[in-house]
């Protein structure tokens, strides 16, 4: 009998993988089975350990090298900036390529708005933040009508981006006023209170922007001084 302590014995067609086999001498004189052995396989003996994460790994199945198992990350947990999951492969040194997962936003970031781009993702970490930029010539208006340039969203504690969008649209403004004005915006203008319309109309008049200029909705309101 030859005992193989180091691999196991190669199997084909459905027959179990052994760590050692026999042959034996026949009343005719011959070795039985005849032929050479079968060639031995390395194999990785336990289950790959990933952190923060489960595999499909069978405890009663021999991996040899090149066969593979899969790892998939826990809830609110990626292995990469895109993946929940891994593949991993069993090579002669071990399980190879284990990479840990981590906490974060499995979901994707909101989309970029109108006139705007956001930073590659390349971390879905707790914490992480992407920014995101309205294109040169545009502004976009926060929740607290600030006209800015550029956002950030944060991946939370709770695995969630906040804000969560959509993402406001970028608005082409007017270029050198104060302060600057996105195309659509409209606004009171009025007559100082020592003067009237021009027009007898009412004394506010609502303004809006095209692109190019500043628009009345009546063309010919102006003031002057009071009679």
């Amino acid at each position: 009998m030859y005992d193989i302590n180091a691999c196991v014995v190669a199997a084909k067609d459905g027959l179990a993988l052994v760590n050692q086999t026999a042959i034996s001498c026949g009343e005719d004189g011959l070795w039985v089975p005849t032929g050479s052995l079968p060639r031995c396989l390395i194999y990785c003996l336990e289950e790959p350990v990933v952190s923060l994460a489960t595999t499909d790994w069978v405890n009663t199945t021999y991996y040899t090298v090149g066969d593979m198992v899969t790892a998939t990350c826990l809830t609110s947990h990626l292995v990469d900036a895109v993946n929940t999951n891994q593949t991993l492969t069993c090579t002669e040194a071990g399980w190879a390529d284990v990479q840990p997962c981590y906490k974060g936003c499995v979901e994707e970031p909101p989309e970029a708005g109108g006139n705007m781009t956001r930073e590659d993702v390349s971390h879905r970490s707790i914490n992480t933040t992407l920014e995101y930029r309205c294109q040169p010539g545009y502004l976009m208006t926060t929740e607290s009508g600030q006209a800015v340039n550029s956002t950030l969203v944060t991946c939370g504690e709770d695995g969630l981006w906040t804000p969560p969008g959509p993402m406001p649209h970028c608005q082409q403004v007017l270029v050198g006023t104060v302060p600057p004005y996105n195309v659509t915006w409209t606004f009171n203008y009025s007559c100082q209170p020592e003067c009237v319309s021009s027009t007898d109309a009412p004394t506010t008049i609502i303004l809006t922007y095209n692109v190019t200029n500043c628009l009345k909705m009546d063309a010919n309101f102006s003031c002057v001084n009071g009679r």
